[in-house]
């Protein structure tokens, strides 16, 4: 069964996003309240000079992502009403990574590739407009009031870097009305801060194995825009041959959506307790039979000769899958469960409520998704397409497949 992190926004995450997240995976993982930039203040320059790890010590942050008033406040008594789920290693709060705020002085050290690819992936997705539209969703104007800014967007080291590539230097600012500069500059580092942050924990999600999950509608357009952007990219490389017609087959499961609704009135009127007793074996077997469908998904991809092969193995599947999981949603009847199973479409959440959407990700990792689908507009403007095929055809034999999460509040506007 899998694990999840949620991904950190400047908002507080919230009871219900916790409880329904434990209704799902194994283990919810949710980052430190400290823990807010996205590479090392220290070793910043040294990214974007691509030299090795040069440094005085004592600088300040990259590009924090900001707080929401009282967000700290909130965090802790968050964490006091999770207490049971923390002590039975259901909820894990990670630690503050020790490597990402060093201060240490040197000259020639090593700076790990994970972080130099997380600054170029977020430097690559700010001189997109597409990235920057869809990050900004959620935000507007009135998201400033009762906020103080300089919490709420405060100042990084990367705001001031000049790139000697004119072209890196095109940092799109905020795209949505404002009454003011100011209001505009606040913004933008919002924005700018979104990106990195997911940059970043997409990163910690591909090295440990976790699925991201958000119920943020910026954080789930950014998602969706990269899938996109990988379709076309991989479109435009196939060349016919036999590793590149696997990876399109591949492609077919973006069209997937696997959907859990619940009612959100009951889950949030549970206790704590009670959400950790639902936690049953036949929870466990549901989560089991989830990952096994996901194993044999790819296989169909794989397999099938056309996209109308395709279909009808998957919906031959889908449906064998909720006939196996009846009792399952028999069981949680009193939470209102409803599981569906789609090619392309999604019921209307008019008529269940909020879903637990579940995206296949048709790149073989994470890592992947991001190294193609965050420089996308570069790659397929300056001619990069040999050099992309190359990296398709070394793609070693597909095992599984990644996900995102997301719950679909917002799916009319997405």
């Amino acid at each position: 069964m899998k694990s999840t992190l949620v991904l950190p926004t400047e908002h507080c995450v919230d009871e219900i996003t916790i409880k329904r997240a434990l209704l799902h995976y194994e283990k919810v993982y949710l980052k430190n309240y400290e823990d807010r930039d996205f590479v090392p203040g220290t070793d910043l320059m040294s990214i974007v000079s691509n030299g090795p790890g040069m440094s005085m010590g004592g600088m300040g942050l990259a590009k924090p992502l900001g707080k929401e008033k009282e967000h700290d406040q909130k965090f802790d008594k968050l964490l006091k009403t999770f207490n049971p789920a923390i002590k039975e290693g259901s909820l894990v709060v990670m630690e503050k990574p020790s490597d990402l705020y060093h201060q240490g002085v040197g000259i020639g050290y090593h700076i790990p590739d994970e972080h130099r690819a997380v600054y170029w992936n977020y430097r690559n997705m700010l001189a997109s407009e597409d990235f920057i539209k869809a990050a900004s969703k959620g935000l507007n104007a009135i998201s400033l009031e009762e906020n103080a800014y300089d919490n709420l967007a405060p100042v990084g080291g990367d705001d001031s870097v000049k790139h000697s590539d004119e072209r890196l230097n095109n940092k799109i600012s905020y795209l949505g009305k404002t009454s003011s500069e100011e209001e505009k500059t606040i913004l933008t580092r919002m924005v700018h801060a979104r990106v990195a942050s997911i940059s970043r924990n997409l990163m910690v999600c591909h090295t440990k194995d976790l699925v991201p999950f958000t119920t943020n509608v910026g954080y789930s357009s950014v998602l969706n825009q990269m899938q996109n952007n990988w379709t076309k990219v991989v479109e435009a490389a196939h060349d016919g041959s036999v590793e590149l017609a696997n990876v399109d087959l591949i492609g077919k499961i973006e069209n997937l959506i696997f959907s859990d609704f619940l009612d959100q009135a009951k889950v949030d009127a549970l206790s704590v307790d009670q959400v950790l007793k639902l936690r049953t074996k036949m929870w466990g077997d549901y989560g089991t039979n989830k990952s096994y469908l996901e194993e044999m998904l790819l296989k169909i991809a794989m397999d099938s000769k056309d996209q109308k092969d395709f279909e009808k193995k998957v919906t031959d599947l889908f449906t064998k899958f909720l006939k196996d999981n009846r009792d399952y949603v028999h069981e949680r009847e009193n939470l209102g469960i409803k599981i569906l199973c789609n090619v392309g479409t999604i019921a209307s959440t008019s008529t269940f409520g909020p879903a637990l959407v579940q995206t296949f990700v048709s790149a073989s990792s994470l890592g992947l998704l991001m190294a193609i689908a965050c420089p996308a507009t570069f790659l397929l403007a300056e001619k990069r397409i040999p050099d992309v095929r190359k990296v398709l055809k070394q793609q070693k034999e597909l095992k599984k497949l990644p996900a995102y999460d997301l719950y679909n509040y917002y799916r009319p506007i997405l």
